[in-house]
């Protein structure tokens, strides 16, 4: 029933303009926002709102109760951790934003942070539906005077499904509420009633666009124009949860494009047993690496809507994230790999064809620019010798495999250099002994070989394996045996190994099963 014997509290300060004019302003990501959306938390409070001012730590809740994945913070927790930091009776939205990426709501051991948090475009429909659709939900500084006596409709504390319109003008800040929705009234009222909440519509609504607004542990519709009038500045969080003190040491975690563009996360809760459940680390990508600083943060790189190379990382080993951050650049092939002295490289391909690359300035930290390496390629794998140095390998414009190398471990570059062959997939490994493998499909389907014949130097010629394939991995096995697996003409998984380390293949033999994916772990040693 409704809280109408509680006058709730409010709580907002003004953010400083000088600070509203220093935001990174939230880029539309184009991506294909529905007409009309609705966030419906996993469970409601008003977070001691109506006792405490605390109605910016309030909204952070809010949005965990939200956005994946769905996280209820208790109302005590909410209300320790803003009288901790300062925030229980009054507080900038910027200052709570900026302590949750860092220090956020402790809950089972874990910590519940906010990525980075960006301003948005209020005033433009299609940027706030977006920030809603694909980041949500949007934390806003309102003036609240007349949420409780507006002649319109108004706010009902504790019981969802109100409605408001007609919003009067110039109302001090003093509020942080949350849109969580939006649509024309008609199509949000419909998803208010697959939530089973009946929406009071005030005589003479405008049926237009219309919002979902959270505040004292209820959600409601307003209409755009009171949007408008009430707001003073909005902010989205990407992504709006991030989960620290999730992998321990020795836990495999899983980086996977989800079906909104987003990274999603998942990770052993304890080495060798249990997995977290999916968690959004947002952005919109295409290409997907992960790499392991020397210091044991984990890092991922990814080719965001821009072309560009974005990187995520660890704060702290098994930590939070970072939140996005571009490194530039337009690329369409992308690959990460470790050099011998522990900083990691990227290797790209740009828009002229030619591989692009930048590398830590020291282990764990900094970034050089982007600087090209020359020659026309459509594949690229990326090999370690058994010295430490890096090597590229790739199929050029005239279908051959091309390679350049470092000339020392962790500095300089040959030039590039023809293996021959024409190849039309490409993998390596490296033999227990320490030489490189090249693997390749030829023209003829099959699966052609060629290996250096020394450790670090020499190349012997081009060798068939024999078989049809049309994608294919390298394992490696305990004793140091490679195994090739790929897909056959049948659909199947197809394997063959050597029959001693660093010597010798089996025939083929299928494992059965229809697939068009596939992956081997561990994958062979030699992979940088």
């Amino acid at each position: 029933m409704p809280d109408t014997n509680l006058t709730p509290k409010r709580g907002a300060l003004p953010t400083p303009r000088s600070v509203l004019a220093a935001a990174t302003p939230f880029k539309d990501r184009k991506i294909s926002a529905p007409p009309s959306f609705l966030m419906w938390p996993v469970q409601m409070s008003s977070w001691n709102n109506y006792i405490y001012g605390d109605c910016v730590s309030a909204e952070e809740a809010f949005a965990k109760a939200t956005a994946a994945p769905q996280t209820f913070i208790p109302e005590a927790t909410v209300v320790a951790w803003a009288t901790a930091h300062g925030y229980l009776n009054g507080a900038y939205l910027t200052d709570v934003m900026t302590t949750m990426q860092t220090d956020g709501f402790p809950l089972n051991n874990q910590t519940y942070d906010d990525g980075p948090h960006f301003s948005v475009d209020w005033t433009n429909a299609a940027t706030l539906q977006s920030a809603i659709y694909s980041n949500g939900p949007v934390k806003i500084g309102v003036g609240a005077e007349y949420f409780q006596s507006n002649a319109n409709g108004l706010v009902t504390p504790g019981t969802s499904g109100w409605a408001m319109y007609n919003y009067p003008k110039n109302q001090p800040e003093d509020h942080c509420p949350s849109l969580c929705g939006y649509g024309t009234l008609a199509e949000l009222v419909s998803l208010f009633q697959q939530n089973g909440v009946t929406v009071n519509v005030p005589n003479g609504m405008p049926t237009g666009l219309c919002y979902a607004m959270f505040t004292w542990n209820s959600i409601g519709i307003i209409d755009e124009q009171s949007m408008l009038n009430m707001t003073y500045e909005a902010w989205v969080r990407i992504p709006t949860t991030i989960i620290a003190g999730g992998p321990q040491s020795g836990s495999i975690q899983i980086f996977a494009r989800g079906g909104d563009g987003a990274v999603w996360h998942n990770w052993q809760t304890a080495p060798n047993n249990g997995w977290s459940g999916w968690y959004s680390m947002g952005g919109w990508i295409d290409l997907l690496r992960s790499a392991m600083n020397a210091d044991g943060r984990t890092e991922i790189f990814a080719r965001g809507g821009d072309g560009a190379v974005w990187h995520n990382w660890e704060l702290t080993p098994g930590g939070s994230w970072s939140g996005w951050y571009s490194l530039g650049g337009w690329i369409d092939l992308l690959e990460v790999a470790t050099n011998a002295d522990g900083r990691l490289e990227i290797f790209a391909r740009g828009g002229d064809g030619a591989v692009w690359h930048m590398w830590q300035t020291a282990p764990n930290n900094g970034w050089s620019g982007w600087y090209s390496l020359g020659g026309w390629i459509d594949g690229m794998c990326i090999g370690s010798n058994a010295d430490g140095r890096l090597e590229i390998f790739a199929r050029g414009s005239d279908g051959a495999v091309w390679h350049m190398w470092q000339t020392a471990p962790s500095n300089g570059w040959s030039g590039w250099y023809s293996l021959g062959g024409w190849i039309d997939r490409l993998a390596i490994g490296r033999n227990a002994d320490g030489r490189l493998e090249i693997f390749a499909r030829g023209s003829d389907g099959a699966v052609w070989h060629m290996w250096q014949t020394a450790p670090n130097n020499g190349w012997s010629g081009w060798y068939s394996l024999g078989g049809w394939i049309d994608g294919m991995c390298i394992g490696s096995n305990a004793d140091g045996r490679l195994e090739i697996f790929a897909r056959g003409s049948d659909g199947a998984v197809w394997h063959m190994w050597q029959t001693a380390p660093s010597n010798g293949w089996s025939g083929w033999y299928s494992l059965g099963g229809w697939i068009d994916l596939l992956e081997v772990w561990p994958e062979a040693p030699g992979i940088a």
